[in-house]
């Protein structure tokens, strides 16, 4: 089972936005929603900071049901981090391919940018990061999250 990241409808933004229950921590919601997905078409981005609406706009019109890309900001921890900054390597972060980001900071996973959120479908919700991760670690339900 995949968790949770976020879903901010009120940014005008029209993508559904998911990740890990990790990546969702970091971002401090209220409410966590997890989703079942299943897009045929996905295409691999790299991660700058945000999926840009030109990028969902692109994807959108080459018929694609989302994007996926390596999260290089949310869920990585503090110990990462430091040993990155330690070695001398911090600047280069942002230049650095998935594969060796990867080698530095092994706890990264994906993230999804589902470009029709009605292909999601809401499986559960939560009040509470720690209600997500007892339902998470104690259910067979597969699915990925949302905040």
């Amino acid at each position: 089972m995949t968790p949770v990241d976020r879903f901010d409808g009120s940014n005008g933004r029209s993508e559904l936005h998911l990740g890990t229950l990790e990546q969702a921590s970091m971002r401090g919601g209220r409410h966590l929603y997890l989703f079942e997905i299943d897009p045929a078409k996905t295409r691999r981005i790299r991660d700058r900071g945000e999926v840009g609406k030109t990028q969902c706009r692109a994807a959108r019109a080459a018929g694609m049901d989302a994007l996926v890309y390596l999260n290089r900001y949310e869920g990585i921890c503090i110990e990462s981090v430091q040993n990155a900054i330690d070695a001398g390597i911090h600047d280069r972060i942002d230049s650095m391919a998935d594969r060796e980001f990867l080698k530095w900071f092994p706890e990264a996973r994906d993230s999804w940018a589902i470009l029709n959120p009605e292909d999601a479908r809401l499986i559960a919700s939560f009040a509470c990061l720690s209600s997500a991760r007892d339902f998470t670690e104690n259910s067979e339900t597969e699915g990925e999250l949302a905040l």
